[in-house]
């Protein structure tokens, strides 16, 4: 079992909200392949938390046999979070014409910009924990517009302003 004592408040949420996200995937009875492909991610993130491996949960996918088309997108986003990819360079990455692509990744995962947020999202929260950088600088290192538009994103998926992580993880410091 894992000691979490040594966690903060603002270690302590973050891990709660991930284990929060599994156990509502795993009580549904029906799971289509996107929230399956992102229940992983958030199982491999919380591995990697746990055992303070400083690796990317890239990682862990390239360690387990890639497939899925959306395992192959998610390697690539996870390869350059920058990069704002288009539905043509990721197919121009994955050899396949784009409406071969599209129709796979929507047969997987439904939304292709949403199951890249979910991405993006994890990458945030794991460096608004593990970092000092500034929003701005994680907003921008994740290829978001705009801080503003980062934030929106955000709080629209975690229900959380990324200060409030920023915030916990000071008053405790």
């Amino acid at each position: 079992l894992f000691d979490f004592s040594e966690l903060d408040d603002t270690g302590l949420m973050a891990v709660s909200w991930i284990i929060s996200q599994c156990s509502q995937e795993y009580t549904c009875r029906e799971e289509i392949a996107s929230e399956k492909l992102y229940r992983k991610i958030k199982v491999s993130f919380l591995l990697s938390y746990f055992m303070n491996i400083n690796s990317d949960v890239s990682n862990i996918f390239h360690s387990a046999s890639v497939t899925l088309t959306s395992e192959r997108v998610a390697s690539l986003v996870m390869s350059d979070y920058s990069k704002n990819w288009s539905l043509e360079e990721l197919a121009d990455n994955l050899l396949m014409s784009s409406s071969s692509l599209k129709k796979k990744m929507y047969k997987e995962i439904g939304s292709v910009t949403a199951f890249i947020n979910k991405l993006k999202l994890t990458e945030s929260l794991r460096r608004l924990i593990r970092t000092n950088d500034s929003i701005s600088t994680i907003a921008n290192s994740l290829g978001y517009k705009s801080p503003s538009y980062f934030t929106r994103i955000f709080k629209k998926y975690l229900k959380l302003h990324p200060m409030e992580i920023r915030l916990r993880k000071k008053r405790h410091s």
